[in-house]
């Protein structure tokens, strides 16, 4: 019946009332609200604890201090594992991927770890 309401609690700081014949769509749009608000947060969270790095050392510094390298890589295929597990020795981190999408280092930047022409920006942070 359209006389019954119902009461959500999105947040602990958020209440909100619905009637029952239109409960369905609103805990969807409830839903999708959050969603997007996690997304967001947690983007922005990852953004601020991204440094981009050169140098192995400042790998290094960033696994300490905690957050991502990101670096200029060649592979993420099965060819760059040696790599990684230089990565790993020097600095604790490991790749754990790169970006889909986003646009690789400028022409002419190499590998940090190989030498050879960087194809991605890879991310390395420690695992827990």
């Amino acid at each position: 019946s359209s006389r019954v309401l119902w009461t959500l609690a999105v947040t602990q700081f958020e209440k909100s009332t619905h009637s029952a014949d239109g409960l369905v769509d609103s805990v969807k749009g409830l839903l999708d609200g959050l969603f997007a608000n996690i997304k967001t947060k947690s983007q922005t969270d990852f953004e601020a604890n991204i440094t981009t790095c050169s140098t192995m050392e400042e790998v290094a510094a960033t696994m300490l201090k905690g957050g991502f390298a990101r670096i200029p890589f060649h592979s993420m295929d099965t060819d760059g594992r040696d790599a990684d597990r230089i990565i790993h020795e020097k600095t604790g981190g490991e790749v754990r991927g790169h970006i889909p999408g986003e646009a690789a280092p400028a022409e002419g930047t190499l590998c940090l770890v190989t030498g050879k022409p960087a194809k991605f920006w890879g991310y390395v942070a420690r695992s827990y």
